[in-house]
This record gives C-alpha cells, structure tokens and sequence, in this order.
C-alpha cells in the first residue's frame, strides 16, 4: 500500500479557542489515505472519546503531492493538491 504526506487542518471554527484566538492542530501526516491521516491526527492529538471531531464531523485533509529527489525546486499551486472531507472511515474530495 503506497503511502503518501497528507496535512490534516481542521477549519478554525472546528477548533477550540484560547485568548489569543484559535487552537491550531494542523499535523502532517504520513498515511495510505485520508480517513487513516485523521485516524493518526486524532491520536496524536489524543482525541478519542473527547470531541466528535474527524470521528463523525468531517474535517479538511489536503494530499500533499510528494517530488521526486532529483526533481528541481518548484512551488506547489493549491489546483495540485488534492483537498478531502474526511471522518476516520469515510472521505470524499472537496
């Protein structure tokens, strides 16, 4: 099963707040496919059994497109990432 980088960022209304503003848990996460990189997100952020989010609520989980290491520097344009909702068993793509 070929893995691949996947960034997993919740939308800042899905985040808790502090008094400096939202709590961001953007993670990347190395995975064979969305629903596992928030499967891994959510453990790391030791999440089970705490919030319904990326259990039940989708979140957003962008497929980062991996470069070969021979392949010169370039920037990545958001049209070529692939961008998923995605809970820990299902995703569909944005």
């Amino acid at each position: 099963m070929e893995r691949m980088l996947y960034l997993v960022a919740p939308t800042n209304d899905q985040c808790q707040w502090d008094e400096n503003g939202p709590i961001i848990r953007d993670l990347f996460v190395w995975a064979a496919d969305a629903s596992e990189a928030v499967k891994l997100w959510r453990e790391f952020n030791d999440m089970d059994g705490h919030t319904v989010l990326g259990l039940s609520e989708k979140i957003r989980v962008f497929e980062v497109p991996i470069m070969p290491a021979g392949a010169s520097s370039a920037a990545v344009g958001w049209s070529d990432v692939h961008s998923f909702g995605a809970t820990i068993s299902e995703r569909s793509e944005l």
